[in-house]
């Protein structure tokens, strides 16, 4: 079996993202949409808690097939985009396609998410934000120039017109330009502007029509916690997936304390903040009723590229079994609550 030089230098095996992994980890997500589509999960669509631009989007889809159709579309563009902001990373010496395939299996085993989410959509534009961080460290800058600042932020505040959760991960975007060593104080006035710029313009239309109920709006569902007393998530099953992305945070934690210990400062610094943002999203998903789907979706962002990580510098007949245990304990997830 041929082999490739891992991240510390040492040996490691190829790739899990071979054709028979890739073809099984597609053929699981595809047996997820498949026995969602038979029952009609979540369908109708999620309208609870939306932005009027996301209720346009769903109002120009006419049927389930055409939901289903274009959800898949989506969530494959999820992945790819994934895929590209990963390439960003350096976290992998050779070339893999696990976190494009981890992506698409976590959220399609997602009981709640499948066929369509506002984060769907809005996933696109927090990706595009990433990629402006991720690609800033990579090159090596001492600084984030204030128009790549100004023009991540700007992402954000679109992608918050069809999910205006989105606007949460605003402080997660400051602590990569902290943690990366970008953060300067007119990067951080462009940051602020980036957003602004998207709501100064609405604000006007808002003027013009002598209404501002969209902006009184937006604010009232970022800000509407739904905090359950403690013993209703004993008695619900609303605990499941917070529960699940819990045991996710944990383990990725305490394996990557050992994992990384000879790793260099940079590859340190990525997965510190990966971590950081695992951590972060957790919070969500507790805070929220209605969006800890779409949480979740955005929560397996940094998961999916840590898993990858582990599994890409697992000895080969060690990672296989961990990842075929993933993929039963996702399927027998998918069955139990659809």
């Amino acid at each position: 079996m041929s082999r490739n030089y891992g991240i510390y230098g040492k040996k490691t095996a190829q790739s899990l993202s071979g054709p028979a992994v890739m073809v099984l980890t597609l053929l699981a997500g595809l047996f997820c949409w498949g026995l969602e589509y038979y029952f009609s999960a979540n369908y109708p669509l999620h309208t609870a808690s939306s932005t009027p631009l996301w209720n346009r989007i769903i109002g120009a889809l006419p049927d389930k097939p055409s939901a289903y159709l274009v959800g898949m579309l989506l969530l494959c563009g999820m992945a790819a985009l994934l895929q590209r902001a990963n390439d960003y990373l350096i976290l992998f010496r050779g070339k893999t396609k696990l976190p494009f395939l981890l992506f698409f299996l976590l959220n399609s085993a997602s009981f709640g998410f499948v066929p369509l989410r506002p984060t769907s959509v809005a996933f696109f534009f927090l990706a595009l934000c990433m990629v402006e961080l991720f690609k800033a460290y990579r090159e090596g800058k001492t600084g984030l120039a204030p128009g790549n600042a100004y023009k991540a932020t700007l992402w954000l505040g679109i992608g918050s017109l069809v999910w205006i959760h989105l606007l949460w991960m605003l402080p997660l975007f400051w602590y990569g330009i902290f943690r990366f060593r970008l953060l300067t104080l007119r990067v951080f006035l462009a940051s602020l502007l980036g957003v602004a710029a998207i709501y100064w313009m609405i604000a006007g239309w808002c003027v013009l029509q002598h209404d501002f109920s969209i902006l009184t709006d937006a604010f009232r569902l970022w800000t509407a916690f739904d905090l359950i007393p403690f013993r209703e998530y004993l008695t619900t099953g609303r605990l499941i997936l917070p529960t699940m992305a819990l045991a996710y945070t944990v383990i990725l934690d305490l394996l990557l304390r050992f994992h990384t210990l000879h790793a260099g400062l940079r590859t340190r610094r990525f997965i510190a903040f990966l971590l950081t943002a695992a951590r972060y999203l957790l919070l969500f998903l507790f805070l929220f009723d209605t969006e800890t789907v779409d949480f979740l979706c955005i929560f397996f962002f940094p998961v999916s590229i840590l898993m990858a990580y582990l599994f890409s510098d697992t000895p080969r007949n060690v990672s296989l079994y961990y990842y075929l245990l993933l993929v039963c304990s996702l399927l027998l997830l998918v069955v139990h609550y659809v």
